[in-house]
């Protein structure tokens, strides 16, 4: 069973936190910078704002068993799935991309 902090990338477990993002990319580890207290304050409200903004009307977050939510890329505003696109081809390639998880 995944902890709410592990993400599985090639099969293993991998915590996602900021120093094994730090690690992975070689940034320098830093504990709070100006978007630590929007994180640190994430609450159902939030995310709806959230999903307003970047999905079509009528869109629903799909809440996973494991407490991570995301939304099916079909939902999105033409500006938001262009900010996917950019994102998921330029930082890290995948090989899918039928969703979007908010973790």
């Amino acid at each position: 069973m995944l902890d709410a902090m592990e993400v599985i990338v090639h099969k293993k477990k991998v915590p996602l936190t900021s120093k094994s993002i730090n690690d992975l990319f070689y940034l320098p580890d830093v504990e709070e910078d100006e978007y630590f207290a929007m994180m640190t304050n994430i609450n159902w409200d939030f995310l709806q704002q959230v999903l307003n903004i970047v999905t079509n009307l009528g869109s629903q977050w799909i809440i996973r068993k494991y407490g991570s939510y995301s939304c099916r890329r079909e939902y999105l505003k033409s500006v938001a799935k262009v900010w996917l696109y950019f994102v998921q081809y330029n930082f890290m390639p995948i090989a899918y991309s039928s969703t979007i998880l908010m973790e």
